[in-house]
């Protein structure tokens, strides 16, 4: 009987020492928590930094051309009316979720209505601009998140 063998070793180890067992069990568990946490972060912040790229481009792009004399309505902005904050929302939680962090996420739900805010006020100057022609871009599409949702006070949709 080859008592080297490593399958040996483990059981009679941890035969003896449960408590070692129970430990590596545990590290186990948690490295796969990380590698979770590593994935679904990265990719927050990955869809991020795409969504802040393409609405950058996006708005160049439509300024360039129109002077100022528009707003911008094509590329991110048709799926919604501002995109860079959904994508410091999404930032922040790739970052709460990458660190473990409850600070990153209590802050970003607080920041949530601020954001909410701005945007509303921005609406408000836009349609003061631009009239009845952003008005009917509002009503079609969604202030930060790319889907219509029914909320009985309408945060995200007006």
């Amino acid at each position: 009987m080859n008592f080297i063998n490593s399958k040996f070793i483990v059981t009679a180890f941890f035969n003896e020492f449960p408590i070692l067992a129970m430990v590596a069990v545990q590290r186990e568990e948690i490295l796969s928590i990380s590698i979770i946490r590593l994935v679904l972060g990265s990719f927050l912040l990955l869809v991020s930094f795409l969504i802040f790229v393409k609405s950058a481009l996006d708005y160049i792009r439509c300024i360039s051309k129109s002077k100022g004399k528009t707003f911008a309505s094509q590329g991110a902005f048709s799926k919604v009316r501002f995109p860079l904050v959904l994508c410091m929302i999404l930032a922040n939680l790739g970052f709460a979720i990458l660190f473990f962090s409850l600070f990153i996420l209590v802050l970003t739900l607080l920041f949530v209505p601020a954001w909410v805010i701005v945007c509303r006020s921005v609406d408000k100057e836009l349609y003061k601009k631009f009239g009845f022609k952003y008005y009917d871009y509002k009503k079609k599409v969604p202030m930060i998140l790319p889907v219509k949702i029914s909320l009985p006070y309408k945060i995200f949709e007006t």
